[in-house]
């Protein structure tokens, strides 16, 4: 995740309480319809505060995450010690090789500085057949201007529309599981060959 993603830091002590906060909620619940046996191993890309990895542990998932922001990581292993909750990118996981049956990432994918590495940092860290979860908004007509803005004042954010990003998903060798789209909430569900 690129540089202008430090500034995330400093909404971490009030983030799940402000507007942002409520927003994440519905995408979590976005990411809460895919199904997550007890004993799932999910890694959460861009944990943040780690509410959603809060969430995922109450249906039984044992849970791990990465955090760019380290104020973040401080709040999210706060709320969950007994988590592996790290500091690091989603372009290079530090994580071994299949130690996750899940991957999901929610609001971060148009963060990412190089998408391509992370899918295949996501392949690399899941179990054959292990899935990933891209929860990400739905802009309709406002994306493309919402993008433009971005760039013109030098930032990587790109919001995809929902086949964009599955086709980015099936490029890297993902299989689509399912799409889900709802109000501004899409969901892409795949499967690791």
């Amino acid at each position: 995740m690129g540089h202008q993603h430090v500034g995330f830091g400093q909404w971490a002590e009030r983030y799940d309480d402000g507007v942002q906060g409520r927003v994440a909620r519905w995408f979590y619940r976005a990411v809460l319809t895919t199904d997550v046996p007890a004993g799932c191993r999910v890694l959460d890309v861009g944990c943040g505060t780690g509410r959603l990895l809060s969430l995922l542990a109450e249906r039984g998932a044992v849970g791990s995450g990465v955090e760019i922001a380290p104020e973040m990581v401080a709040v999210a292993r706060r709320a969950n010690p007994q988590m592996d909750i790290r500091q690091g990118t989603a372009e290079d996981l530090p994580f071994a090789d299949a130690t996750s049956d899940l991957v999901v990432t929610c609001l971060a994918y148009h963060h990412l500085d190089a998408p391509e590495r992370f899918l295949a940092e996501a392949a690399r860290v899941l179990v054959p057949q292990g899935r990933l979860v891209v929860a990400e908004p739905r802009l309709g007509l406002l994306r493309r201007p919402l993008n433009a803005l971005f760039r013109a004042h030098d930032h990587v954010e790109r919001f995809g529309s929902l086949a964009e990003i599955r086709g980015d998903l099936e490029r890297s060798g993902f299989t689509l599981v399912r799409t889900r789209a709802r109000g501004v909430t899409g969901l892409v569900e795949v499967r690791r060959p």
